[in-house]
Order: structure tokens, then sequence, then C-alpha cells
């Protein structure tokens, strides 16, 4: 292991640049910018409890969710908060489409038994598109993941047509994935079909056709990882699971 790298407490959500020169971390101060090249932090971008955290393909501009129910754009040129967007509901996950014009974000209600929703904004024009919602306590109908709350996780696959997004079930004792069609604002069906093992990371394989879920042996809290699952993104049948 390398030297540890001080940024502060309550160290949450990093992200990537896609150079790879620069690692940003949410910390309780804010949003940290570290070199990997240097291994050095720089100053605290200033943030109220951020928490996901997305960098555009071109990595000029990461987007940061908050929990007063904004998304605050960084120009990283500069280290610079923008002005913030706000959003329908608190926003818990977020990732953008390959080509950089929209986040699509995971959102939930406040409460235990929130529903959950699934939120576009139009990068350039900061427009924020009316929210999906994904769960409806009472009914099931074909865009509702029948008792899906309390959302932890989205990908985007790389042909930027479908989301994925996962969070917890009735309970807190199931959890599921489902597919979200960017272009015409609708969920499908859970992937997983009440996976009572889902972690808090998806990840799409770089041809859009394979979609792997973290496992967890955590239990409620989903402390700590237990392997991964493969699915094909055309079917939506399992492939296979790797323990890890």
């Amino acid at each position: 292991a390398g030297t540890a790298i001080a940024v502060g407490a309550a160290v949450g959500q990093i992200a990537m640049s896609p150079d790879g020169r620069t690692l940003l971390v949410a910390t309780a101060d804010g949003v940290t910018p570290i070199s990997t090249e240097t291994g050095t932090a720089g100053s605290p971008i200033m943030l109220a409890a951020p928490a996901g955290i997305a960098i555009n393909p071109n990595g000029e501009a990461a987007y940061v969710l908050t929990a007063d129910d904004t998304l605050t754009p960084i120009d990283l040129s500069t280290d610079t908060a923008g002005a913030p967007i706000s959003l329908s509901h608190q926003g818990v996950a977020i990732a953008t489409t390959p080509d950089g014009t929209l986040a699509v974000i995971a959102e939930t209600d406040d409460g235990s038994t929130a529903p959950a929703y699934v939120q576009l904004v139009d990068l350039a024009t900061a427009k924020v598109r009316p929210p999906v919602l994904v769960n409806l306590a009472s009914s099931c109908p074909p865009n509702d993941l029948c008792g899906y709350f309390d959302p932890f996780a989205i990908a985007v696959a790389p042909n930027g047509k479908t989301a994925y997004v996962s969070g917890d079930g009735p309970g807190f004792e199931t959890s599921n994935v489902a597919p979200f069609d960017i272009a015409s604002g609708t969920l499908g069906p859970p992937v997983t079909n009440e996976l009572e093992s889902a972690g808090p990371n998806l990840a799409v394989s770089g041809d859009s056709t394979t979609l792997f879920v973290e496992l967890s042996s955590g239990g409620l809290f989903h402390f700590s990882a237990g392997g991964v699952d493969e699915y094909d993104t055309a079917t939506e049948k399992l492939l296979g699971s790797l323990d890890i």
C-alpha cells in the first residue's frame, strides 16, 4: 500500500477524471481534488454534504449531488463550483451519458418508505426534466418495482441508451436492479427479480452487453462485498456469479 492521503473526515464517494490525473473525493468539508501524479490533495471545494459525484466524459466538469436537493457543477480547470441546479428530490446516485449531454440521477423522498425516482438533467442548459417514478408502494404497474425503496446506485451503458438503477425493496430485505430507457424516459421490469443481496455498485461492459451487479453479504446494511453477478443486457438473464 502507498502513503495515505489526508482529505478530511467522513470520506464518501469518489470519481476519477477520464485522463486518470485527478481524483475527486467527497468528504464532510466538500469535494477534495487529488492529483494522482503527485499524490497530493488540493483545497476542498466547499459544498454542503456532498453525496454522488460524476465527471463528464470530456473531463471538463464534475457534477455533485448534495443533501439540499441540488446538483452542483464544478469547473475542473479552476476547481470552482457553479450555480446549483435544483432537483425535484434528494439525489443519491448520479451518472452521465457517454456524450456528456445528460446527467441521470437516482433520487428519493425523505422517509423510510419513500418512493424512488429517476431524473434527467440537460447539462448544457441546466434544464431539469420531470422525475420518473420508480416505485408506488401500494400498486405494481408496468413501470414499478413493486416496493422499490432507497436507491443506491445508477450506471449508464456505454451506448447511451439505457441506465440501470438499483435499490432496496420493502423492509430493505431484498434488492432490485431495473433498466431505464433514456430516450423514452420509461422504466422496465427488474433485471434481478428481487435479488436478495445486491450491493451498492453497478457497472456495464464496454460493449453494453453485460451488466455487473455487486453482491453483498452484509445483509441489511450491505457492508461487505460478497461477489459479482453478471447479466446479459439483451435477455436480462443471469450469466454467472463470481465470489470475491
